[in-house]
């Protein structure tokens, strides 16, 4: 290829505008809701079997963001089957750290705790001696911000507890709140 290709020139300067121009979110709304959904992948299963090894999952987050760009919130996340082994729902304590702010992308560092359910295919004998155990979570969160800075679209990697790594795909939708 040319180097002198103008669309290449003009994804050149886009991407180098993008990486480097910060955005003050400051006048956006500071609350938020994400919405989020995708494929859960238990790394220490018992089973073997391709279709138990991976679940599809939701994640439903209510946030605040600090005037340091620091989000905080409540997530509740849950794997969805009709299997009883595998059932895993469970609440967060979240807070994502803004690693960078470009006037479309956002990148964030994700991490959380909460309490879960322990499901017994995690478990060596196949038995989850407690019905609840502690959730810790760690991630990036990438955010597509679309014009009027209110609407995202993202992704969202994370692991759980070291025994579940997931991909979801979000839409976040940014909303005042008091005057």
């Amino acid at each position: 290829m040319n180097a002198r290709n103008p669309d290449r020139i003009i994804l050149a300067f886009l991407l180098a505008w993008l990486v480097t121009t910060p955005l003050a979110r400051a006048d956006s709304p500071r609350a938020l809701v994400e919405l989020g959904g995708g494929l859960t992948a238990f790394t220490t299963s018992q089973s073997k079997v391709p279709l138990h090894l991976a679940k599809p999952d939701v994640t439903l987050e209510a946030g605040y963001r600090l005037e340091s760009g620091l989000e905080v919130g409540l997530e509740l996340s849950a794997a969805i089957t009709t299997e009883a082994g595998y059932r895993l729902i469970g609440a967060l304590a979240i807070a994502k750290a803004p690693l960078w702010s470009g006037p479309i992308f956002e990148l964030q560092l994700t991490a959380g705790a909460g309490v879960g359910t322990s499901p017994p295919i995690l478990h060596d004998d196949l038995q989850s001696e407690d019905a609840a155990t502690l959730w810790v979570k760690a991630g990036l969160d990438l955010r597509w911000w679309l014009p009027g800075d209110r609407v995202a679209l993202g992704l969202d990697v994370f692991s759980q507890n070291l025994t579940m790594i997931g991909l979801n795909a979000t839409i976040a939708v940014r909303f005042p709140i008091g005057h």
